[in-house]
């Protein structure tokens, strides 16, 4: 039988104790302050407890986790069917997060960080219930969105309370002929200046599907791993493969791409394309083993061209290119 493990790479090192192991229980008084509110009329029954047991299982999950940084992966795969979550703290107040992830627009901005993104553009019109995103998928190296995989997306914000956002992008198309891209991500307050996330990134395949992708793990695929740690049968410790360990890899890739927007969100405009590009690039070199796939220079060059043909995409009159300006160079 398998018996699972804390996710673990060549960058992972022990993390301090948890804060149960002080005596000071943060989730217990949250649940405590939030249950004397809604009996004050202050918020619903629901609602306090839905909060009350996301902050009990993400600090949990992020207290075990043995990286270096108050992070979380797992996944799991089903007979048709993956998904990976990165459960996360980081260091902005939960009025920053919401404000400033509940935007359509700062999606595409993290989206096009992507190695696999050739372009983001959206439909910004305030007055709809759900905001259209149109992402085109290719290589990793430089390819014009004419000749990506175009995926629709929907962008819905179902949650926004002063201690609560949930929100969804999904697609009945997914990348590569796979079906319900689903991308959600939570957040919630764990302190004044910190919040907790959890990120889950998820895709349904068919048959044609898993045929593609058992003669990728055949081939070019075979020695590319995940972030989870598992015993195999003889008991030794693995790094998971296959299909979870490509939903891993691009579940970091997404969650340092918010990181690095997060980071560069108050830099001038006209630095923070390069500013991104060069933060994301350096975060998931944190992690060769898994994220590593090309040299900065590469990355840079190609994400700049790209760039380019997502403004002429891009229906924003402010920022149109005609397509015959598109950069067509190999």
């Amino acid at each position: 039988m398998v018996r699972a493990r804390h996710p673990a790479s060549e960058s992972v090192h022990p993390r301090p104790s948890s804060p149960r192991a002080t005596g000071f229980q943060p989730a217990a008084c949250l649940a405590f302050l939030l249950f004397i509110a809604a009996l004050a009329g202050l918020m619903p029954i629901s609602a306090v407890a839905a909060v009350a047991e996301h902050r009990e299982e993400w600090v949990a999950a992020i207290a075990g986790s043995p990286f270096a940084e108050p992070l979380h992966v797992t996944s799991t795969e089903l007979r048709n069917a993956v998904n990976g979550s990165v459960y996360a703290r980081l260091p902005y107040s939960f009025e920053t997060l919401a404000a400033e992830l509940h935007s359509v627009a700062a999606w595409c901005n993290i989206f096009f960080l992507h190695i696999n993104i050739k372009a983001c553009v959206y439909d910004a019109n305030p007055a709809a219930d759900s905001l259209a995103i149109q992402l085109y998928i290719g290589r990793k190296s430089y390819q014009l969105p004419e000749t990506a995989d175009a995926i629709e997306l929907s962008f819905q914000v179902a949650t926004r309370t002063a201690d609560h956002l949930a929100l969804e992008l999904h697609g009945d198309r997914g990348p590569h002929g796979s079906r319900d891209f689903r991308l959600h991500l939570q957040a919630i307050p764990y302190n004044e200046n910190e919040s907790l996330i959890h990120l889950r990134y998820s895709l349904r395949f068919g048959v044609l599907t898993r045929i593609a992708m058992r003669l990728y793990f055949a081939t070019g695929g075979r020695d590319r791993v995940g972030f989870t740690v598992e015993d195999d049968q003889n008991g030794a410790p693995v790094q998971v493969g296959g299909l979870r360990g490509v939903i891993e890899r691009n579940t970091i890739r997404f969650y340092l791409a918010l990181q690095a927007h997060l980071e560069t969100r108050e830099i001038s405009v006209d630095e923070q394309l390069q500013a991104r590009l060069q933060r994301w690039f350096e975060l998931t070199e944190r992690y060769p083993r898994q994220l590593h796939e090309m040299d900065q220079e590469s990355y840079l060059k190609y994400k700049h061209r790209e760039y380019v043909n997502q403004k002429a995409l891009q229906k924003d009159p402010t920022s149109v290119i005609p397509p015959d300006q598109w950069s067509r160079e190999h």
